[in-house]
């Protein structure tokens, strides 16, 4: 009888865990509210490959608007991130998926306002595991914009890098 409950009672240590929503979910960027500030990896010059994935749509749960090119009848599971917009007030960011980058597939990526509602522009994949970008211009420089990357479907989710550039 104490073996059965002493396994019943590491079970249930082991199961509230792995399986918490706290664990599941990225607990400080899933909502907009709790973006990542990224602008430490903007690159002032040159070019950027997908690193090893740090960050995850995994567990996430749907807020805010989706993007107006997404057809996922979402947001679904994004998270939110944000940067300050380099001196030049133009650039790119680069959602890296597949391989050594991610295990997230069919990725779409919205670019918003300072205010984190207004759309200043949106993309999507084109085939399951392709990498996703915006290039966008006309920022105000030292202002903080917001980003949010979703997946089209449940089955998509997984981990991602991100690459942002700073293009004059």
């Amino acid at each position: 009888m104490k073996k059965i409950r002493a396994f019943v009672f590491v079970t249930g240590l082991i199961l509230s865990g792995c399986c918490s929503e706290d664990f599941v979910t990225p607990r400080n960027y899933d909502f907009r509210e709790g973006a990542i500030d990224v602008t430490s990896l903007i690159i002032l010059s040159g070019s950027c490959f997908g690193d090893a994935p740090n960050y995850s749509t995994v567990g996430a749960t749907p807020d805010g608007s989706g993007g107006d090119c997404w057809s996922n009848s979402g947001p679904l599971h994004n998270v939110w991130f944000k940067f300050k917009a380099p001196e030049s007030e133009n650039g790119s960011i680069i959602v890296y998926v597949g391989g050594s980058s991610g295990t997230q597939r069919r990725t779409l990526l919205a670019l918003w306002d300072t205010d984190g509602v207004t759309q200043l522009d949106c993309a999507t994949f084109s085939n399951d595991d392709d990498n996703v970008s915006i290039y966008d211009g006309g920022w105000k420089a030292d202002e903080y914009y917001y980003f949010s990357v979703d997946v089209q479907d449940s089955q998509s989710v997984g981990t991602f890098s991100l690459c942002l550039t700073d293009t004059d």
